[in-house]
This record gives structure tokens, sequence and C-alpha cells, in this order.
């Protein structure tokens, strides 16, 4: 039960940080630099991702960092919404908490969807 609190916990902190990650792709308006998905224009990890010196300025200036970043924790955090909403249904917790889970986990589901569809369809 320890394991999934901690996942519990790891999860939320993920989807926060996730957050933050994206309120610098609008500022910024980092999903117009590459509409594509997974690849960023046939390259798994774009050419200019670290064009910014010093290096430290392109986690909240360069939108294709601020893009990049935004698409690995968005990932990160669906994994571990996922994994939480699984081990949640092998546990013995009460069923409203398994709903719970299941619900969360699908809610990632549909907020990494969304995102997705708005890079490709450039809105």
């Amino acid at each position: 039960m320890l394991s999934f609190r901690k996942l519990v916990i790891t999860s939320k902190a993920l989807a926060f940080i996730t957050l933050v990650s994206g309120a610098f792709v609008a500022g910024l308006d980092a999903g117009l630099v590459y509409n594509s998905f997974p690849k960023f224009a046939d390259r798994w990890i774009p050419e200019d991702i670290l064009a910014f010196s010093p290096a430290l300025r392109n986690f909240t200036e360069n939108p294709t960092t601020v893009q990049f970043d935004h698409r690995i924790l968005g990932t990160t955090t669906l994994a571990f919404l996922t994994a939480a909403a699984i081990k949640a249904q092998k546990l013995p917790l009460p069923p409203h908490m398994k709903t719970v889970a299941l619900a969360l986990g699908a809610m990632g589901w549909c907020q990494v969807g969304l995102g997705i569809s708005t890079l490709l369809l450039y809105v």
C-alpha cells in the first residue's frame, strides 16, 4: 500500500509540473513551432533544443525546448496515472476508490489526446 501511495503522490507532482510546463508552452506559442507528433519534424530530438546560451535559458525561453519538455512530462505523467489506475484495481481498496483511480487514468488519456489533437490541428 505504501508503494501505491508513493505512486499517487508522484503522479500528482508530475501533473502539477506538467501544468506549469503547459503554461510556458502557451505563453511562448511553442505549440506552433513543431506541429508533428511524436517526432519533431522527422527527428526524435530537435536540432535547436539547446540553441540559447546559457543553456538554462532554454527551459523557459526556447519554444522548442519548452515543447519538448512538455511532451516528455505529459507522456511520463500519463504513464504514472495509468500505472496508478491499474495498481488500484489490484489492491484491496473500496470500490469508490477504484472508480476514482480509473476516472483519473481516463482523464489523463483524454488530456493527452486533447493536447496531441490541438498540436496536430494547429489550434
